[in-house]
This record gives structure tokens, C-alpha cells and sequence, in this order.
């Protein structure tokens, strides 16, 4: 490893690397580990992950459990991330997943921003898809269970989707049982249109089945639009019809674009068939723009022709940008004939920038050529920026120049930092103050980027000036992600004022994104220095709030506990709600049993609200139940009316009987009764 680290060629390097540290970590994990940590923090080849990867691969397949311990223990979080998921997800399928899953589920949580389960049972249903199926409720997080769920059932459906489409039947209804019915139909049409169609039939009618049948019409479509297209005029007029045709003249588009747009001649005039000519042209015009341009101005009139010129016109200009010029220079002189000289020349310029810059200065002037001039300088700087550059000086003072400064300004910062710093410091003299800010706050972000230490040290000397507090803040940001603790002392060590303020709450904000119970340390310890929360404080509610919605993510009880102690009322309420809200996706059962051990008042009515919402769906007269008892009269219609309209759904009746009951006002019970009646 030491010989190789000298190669000169970095591929060599490389797989030298990923060769001898594997067979390190069969030998000794831990040594190779070591050797491995060393690397991944230096920038280079090898920075972070891909530097852990083999030795947690190697240890896994030998040692699953010492792995599994050993990848936990890891300090960054981002690589603890990437080892914890690697090793479950070798070991899940090997001989005994379970073992995996029950090592996954015995992980503390907030060990990772992810549910750990995630990595483990996408590893399992690559290989056994019904196993990780049938131990789906071993998923606490519901959100993790959904995204299980579509794994599982999308890969089912690639090689039966009869089968994904019985095991969809036994799931819960609600929105992504309905996007999966949507997937596996689809890809059933692509492999059996008549099959895919009888089964569409066991739907019920109405908006379900009809985005049901847009996606088998659309899968059916891809093998033989023409026949799909066909096979529609048998259906009844309605949405049903309307969804499954505009999926199928968008494929034919691709497959036969003139056939789509005689079809589309047959349809009578109106805002279905202009709606139609949109998609249809948007996908012809992407293969053929002059003859989707000429088919749009004889067929098309008003904002449906303006609206599809543009894009067409994009399109053209890559093949033919002369013939697309010609075309614009035929318009009548206004403001839309303008912006379409941008959108011309901007893409003239991608491929030919002095060809456009000559064109442009030959046949345009005044604003015409001031506005076109700024689209070819904005698009050249994306492959030029120094020859963008040059153009920009030659521009007069005015909006159209100022309107492109930061787009020249962000890629002369990625190529070269100082030399952006440069550039901007002597734009011309007649550059507004506010453009001029703008630029150097740009350039300062593309740098914090790549060096938010670096970054941090050259803004230090600008904390003085207000309209660098943005600048400032932003990199305090970036710099908290890749070291909290540096990040925040740096911010407490610029000059008092409302520039530090916002520097010390970027840093928390940040932190919080990676280490979110570090940030709330921190955070309280400066609320018990400056002794207060208010907007004007470094630490505010609005902080607060941030990180206890970071915390959430990962580990919501604790999240949820700890926005118990927020001493103002109003920041209280909402971080617990907050927290309430993702903790009701993850284990909306956990969440119930912390709520129902509050004392009644303000702090249990904004965990009941996020978990009625999450409950209503499943179990509306439970949600019900506990939406009657929340004290906070606004609160108490709001979930009222959650709760009795997905009652509605299930059973009509009792839903009216119970909302005859309903402690609100008459006029909010009359509101809610108009609301269902429309279900």
C-alpha cells in the first residue's frame, strides 16, 4: 500500500488499494481500519468513503457483528452512515438475514440521520423480495416502511407483476398504494396490454382507476402507441379517457410524431385539445423542431402558439440556430419577439459564442440587442468564463448587465477563486452597489463550497459591512457541516453586532444538520449566556425550532423531550409540534403513548394534531376521539375537520352523526358538512 500511494496514475492507486485492504481486513479488521480512517480524512482519491468501503465489505462478509460494532463507533457522521449500511447490508443477505435486521433494530437511535432498517431490507428484497415482504411490520418508521414497500413491490413487478398487483390488494388504502397501482400497471402493459387491462378493471371507478389506467395506457403505449391509441376510442368520454390519450399521444409523439399531430387536427378546438397540442409538440420538437415549428403556426393560435414557440425554438436553435433567427426575425417587433432573440442566441452561443456576438451586433440594436447581448454573455460564461468575461465589459451600464453580473461572476468562482475576487472588485465604476454585493456574496458561496474554512477566514474582514451579513451567515452554514465546534467558535469570535448574531445561528443551524444533540448543547448554552429568546437574540426561536426538527429526523423522543424545556410558550408549542410531526411518521405508536403522559393543555394538544393527521386515514373515529378533547378551540376544528372528512370516506353516516355532536360552532359544524359533501 505504501509503494503504491507514490503511482503517479491515481486508477492504479486505486485498485491497488481497494485489493490490498480487503485482504488486510480478512487478516486484521482493526489494523486495516485504522489505515483506512488515516486516508479517508485527507483530501485526495480516497477521501471518506472510498476508503472504508473494502475493509467494511471484507469484515462484514467474515464478522458481521465486530463490523457492525466497529462501524457504529465511527465519529463522522457521514462516514458511520455509509459503514453501518454497508455492513447490514451484506449481512441481510447472507444466511440468516433476521440476524441482520434484529442488529439493525438494536442500533441506539440518532446513530444515523437514515433509519438504519432502509439500507438492511433494500439489501434483502434484491434477493428475496417476498421474505422482506412478510417482515415488513418489523418496521417501526413509517416512512422507512413505505420506502420498503415500493422497493419490494417494484421489484416484484419486473418479472410478476400479477403477483405485486395481489400483494398491493392486502395494503393499506391511502396516496402510495395508488402510485404503486400506477408503477406495476404500467409495467405490466409493457409486457401483456390485455392482461394489464382486465386487471385494471378489479379497481373501482374513479380518480384511482383512471390515473391506473393513464399508466397502463402509457406502458402499452411504449411497445405499440398506435394500437393504444386505438384501443381509447373505446373508452367512455371522461377523465379516464382524457388521462390514458395524453399518455399515449405522448408517446406516439416519440415514436410517430406526425401521426400524433394529425390525430390531434381531429380533435375538436378548446382547452383539452390545446392542452394536448402542448405535450405532444414539447416531445416532437425534441426530435424535429422545424417541422413541429411549421405544424405549430399553421394549427395553433394565441397563448397556445406563444406559450409552444419558445421551446421549439430552444430546439431549433441547437440544429439550425441561423433558420431559427430568420424565423424570430419575422415576428412582430414586442416584447415577446425580444425574449425570444435571448432564448435564440443564448443557445447560438453555447456552441458558437463569437458566431452569435457577430449576428447579434450585424442585426439587432438597442434593447433588442442590449437584452440578447446579456443571454449570449450569461451562456457563455457556463463554458468560457473568461472570454464571458471580456464580453461583459464591453456592455453597457444598465439592467441587462446587471442582470447576468452573478451568472459570470459563479463560474469565474469555480474556476478560480482569487481571480473571481478580482473580477469583482473592479467591475466597472458604474456598477450598482447592490450588484456589485450580490457578485461577491456569489463568489464567497462558490468558494465556501469547496473551503468554508478558507472562506470563513477571507469574510472575516467583511463582518463589518451589513450587506455581507448574508455572505457571512452562509458560510458559517457550510462551515458548521464540516466542523461544528470550529465553526461556532469562529462566528462567537467576530465583532458584536447583528453580523455575529447571524453567524452564531448559522453555525447552530448547521450543526444541527450533522450532529443535531451537539447543537442543542451549544444552543443552550448560549440562551442561558444572553438570558433571553427573542428575534433579536443569536439563539432564537426559530433556531430552536430548526434544531429540534433536525433532531426529529433521527431520533423524535428525544427531539420531542427535550422541546419540553424551550422556556418561551410560542417556540415551546411549535418545536413540539415539530417533533410530534415527524415522530408520527416514524412510530406514530411511540408518539401516542409520550403525548397521553402530558398533563392536558397547550404542550399535548400540539403532539395530538400531528398524530391525528398521521391516523386519520387508517383509523378516522379514533382521530376523532382524541380531536373533540384538544383544548385550543382552532386546533380542535382544525382536526375536527381532518378527522370527520376522512370518516366521510369510510362511512358517510356516522361521520354526519358524530359531526352533529362535534364541539364547534354551528358555523364551523355547516363548513365541515359543505366540505364532505363534496368527497
Amino acid at each position: 500500500l505504501d509503494e503504491a500511494s507514490t503511482c503517479p496514475q491515481p486508477e492504479v492507486w486505486l485498485m491497488v488499494y481497494n485489493l490490498a485492504i480487503a485482504k488486510w481486513a480478512h487478516a486484521d479488521p482493526a489494523g486495516a481500519l485504522a489505515y483506512a480512517k488515516a486516508k479517508a480524512i485527507k483530501p485526495g482519491i480516497l477521501f471518506g468513503g472510498i476508503a472504508l468501503s473494502p475493509v467494511f465489505t471484507a469484515w462484514a462478509a467474515d464478522d458481521p457483528h465486530t463490523a457492525l460494532a466497529a462501524a457504529a463507533k465511527l465519529e463522522r457522521v457521514s462516514f458511520r452512515a455509509l459503514a453501518v449500511q454497508q455492513v447490514l447490508s451484506i449481512w441481510v443477505q447472507g444466511d440468516n438475514p433476521m440476524d441482520a435486521i434484529s442488529a439493525a433494530k438494536s442500533l441506539p437511535k440518532g446513530l444515523l440521520k437514515t433509519d438504519p432498517l432502509l439500507a438492511a431490507y433494500q439489501a434483502w428484497a434484491e434477493i428475496d423480495p417476498s421474505g422482506a415482504l412478510a417482515n415488513l411490520p418489523l418496521i417501526n418508521n413509517a416512512t422507512t416502511r413505505r420506502n420498503v414497500l415500493s422497493d419490494i413491490i417494484t421489484t416484484i413487478a419486473a418479472s410478476d407483476p400479477k403477483q405485486a398487483l395481489d400483494m398491493l390488494h392486502d395494503q393499506p388504502i391511502g396516496w402510495q398504494k395508488n402510485q404503486l397501482y400506477n408503477s406495476v400497471l404500467q409495467t405490466w402493459a409493457e409486457q401483456d396490454p390485455a392482461a394489464a387491462l382486465a386487471a385494471l378493471q378489479s379497481l373501482p371507478a374513479g380518480a384511482v382507476r383512471a390515473a391506473a389506467a393513464q399508466s397502463v395506457y402509457r406502458g402499452w403505449a411504449e411497445e405499440d402507441a398506435a394500437g393504444a391509441l386505438q384501443a381509447i376510442q373505446a373508452l367512455p368520454a371522461g377523465q379516464e379517457r382524457n388521462l390514458a390519450q395524453q399518455s399515449v399521444l405522448n408517446a406516439l409523439a416519440q415514436q410517430d410524431p406526425a401521426a400524433a399531430a394529425k390525430y390531434l387536427e381531429t380533435l375538436p378546438p378548446g382547452s383539452y385539445r390545446n392542452t394536448l397540442i402542448t405535450s405532444t409538440i414539447k416531445t416532437w420538437s425534441d426530435s424535429d423542431p422545424a417541422a413541429a415549428l411549421a405544424w405549430l403556426g399553421a394549427n395553433a393560435k394565441g397563448s397556445t402558439y406563444t406559450n409552444n414557440l419558445s421551446g421549439i425554438l430552444t430546439n431549433l436553435s441547437g440544429s439550425d440556430p441561423v433558420a431559427a433567427l430568420a424565423y424570430v426575425s419575422q415576428l412582430p417587433q414586442n416584447n415577446q419577439r425580444e425574449s425570444n432573440y435571448e432564448t435564440v442566441l443564448g443557445q447560438y452561443a453555447k456552441n458558437d459564442p463569437s458566431a452569435a456576438v457577430d449576428w447579434l451586433n450585424k442585426n439587432l440594436s438597442g434593447s433588442e440587442h442590449d437584452a440578447a447581448l446579456a443571454s449570449v454573455v450569461s451562456q457563455v460564461s457556463k463554458v468560457d468564463p473568461d472570454t464571458a468575461a471580456t464580453l461583459y465589459s464591453q456592455m453597457p451600464a444598465g439592467g441587462p448587465r446587471d442582470s447576468i453580473t452573478v451568472a459570470v461572476a459563479n463560474p469565474l468562482a469555480n474556476q478560480d477563486t482569487q481571480a473571481a475576487l478580482d473580477w469583482v472588485q473592479n467591475l466597472p465604476a458604474d456598477t450598482a452597489d447592490s450588484v456589485r454585493s450580490q457578485a461577491m456574496q456569489t463568489v464567497i458561496k462558490t468558494w465556501t463550497k469547496a473551503d468554508p474554512a478558507g472562506a470563513a477566514n477571507y469574510v472575516q474582514n467583511l463582518a463589518s459591512d451589513p450587506d455581507m451579513a448574508g455572505a457571512v451567515g452562509g458560510v458559517s452554514y457550510a462551515y458548521a457541516q464540516l466542523d461544528g465546534p470550529a465553526a461556532l467558535v469562529w462566528a462567537q469570535s467576530l465583532p458584536p453586532g447583528p453580523t455575529q448574531d447571524n453567524a452564531v445561528r448559522s453555525s447552530i443551524t448547521g450543526m444541527a444538520q450533522m450532529d443535531p444533540q451537539t447543537a442543542w448543547r451549544n444552543a443552550n448554552a448560549i440562551v442561558q449566556q444572553q438570558g433571553t429568546i427573542n428575534a433579536q437574540s443569536a439563539i432564537n426561536g426559530p433556531t430552536l425550532r430548526q434544531i429540534i426538527t433536525a433532531w426529529a429526523e433521527t431520533d423524535p423522543a428525544s427531539a420531542a423531550q427535550a422541546a419540553l424545556n424551550i422556556s418561551t410558550d410560542g417556540t415551546r408549542i411549535n418545536s413540539i409540534t415539530a417533533a410530534a410531526a415527524s415522530w408520527a411518521q416514524q412510530d406514530p405508536a411511540g408518539l401516542a403513548t409520550w403525548m397521553q403522559s402530558l398533563p392536558e393543555g397547550a404542550e399535548r394538544d400540539a403532539a395530538t394534531a400531528p398524530y391525528i393527521a398521521s391516523q386519520a386515514a387508517s383509523d378516522p373515529e379514533a382521530a376523532y376521539k382524541l380531536a373533540v378533547n384538544i383544548g385550543d378551540p382552532i386546533s380542535r376544528y382544525n382536526m375536527v375537520l381532518v378527522s370527520i372528512g376522512a370518516w366521510a370516506k369510510k362511512d358517510p353516516a356516522a361521520a354526519q352523526a358524530a359531526l352533529a355532536n362535534a364541539p364547534i360552532t354551528p358555523a364551523q359544524q355547516k363548513t365541515i358538512a359543505n366540505v364532505i359533501k363534496k368527497l
